[in-house]
């Protein structure tokens, strides 16, 4: 087994926007192999309190694993103080290895939030050029990209909203409510 750990972590895993510059995370990306593909392991992450990031708070995080394009969320607990500044958080039973990160429960990226999302469903994911938005109601929305910037406002229509993503450039991007209640409505990859 190799243990590899990068600062910084990715959208995607190896690319894509930085969401430590942003996100309250641990600012490092740990990168497991093994050269059996099939494993069953416990995993333990250890940090130094210097690489917690954008107010990351400790007593409600929990270890990401990268799935697909997707980072997962696990149960919330609690990370165990060791000596000389450093962290630990555990996961029980990983069954694939690709690239882990701890983030705290006010992470944006990995709310898990399905495509679909009260009456509202995005489609296709990940996107090329041009995200289909079915709503049962008529709604202002923010494209905001996974630094927090609001790249672009819609409004979409009862039905189908066609939305261009062609000029935006490849990364996690999230669909915000503009009606003061900054909910979550969706979110896409753009390729």
């Amino acid at each position: 087994m190799s243990v590899g750990v990068n600062p910084g972590v990715k959208v995607f895993g190896t690319s894509g926007n930085d969401m430590a510059a942003s996100q309250p995370m641990v600012n490092a990306t740990w990168f497991i192999e093994h050269i059996n593909p099939n494993v069953d392991i416990d995993l333990e992450l250890v940090w130094i309190n210097t690489s917690e990031a954008n107010s990351f708070d400790r007593s409600n995080a929990y270890i990401s694993h990268l799935v697909g394009n997707y980072w997962d969320k696990d149960d919330i607990s609690s990370a165990t103080q060791n000596s000389n500044g450093y962290y630990s958080l555990k996961r029980k039973s990983i069954k694939s290895l690709s690239p882990f990160a701890v983030f705290d429960s006010k992470t944006v990226d990995v709310d898990n939030m399905p495509h679909q999302h009260g009456d509202n469903k995005t489609f296709p994911n990940p996107v090329v050029n041009t995200l289909y938005i079915k709503s049962g109601q008529n709604r202002k929305l923010a494209v905001v990209n996974s630094s927090g910037r609001t790249v672009e406002t819609i409004e979409t229509q009862k039905g189908t909203t066609n939305l261009n993503t062609s000029n935006l450039i490849p990364g996690m991007y999230f669909l915000v409510s503009t009606d003061g209640t900054c909910q979550v409505l969706g979110r896409f990859a753009k390729q």
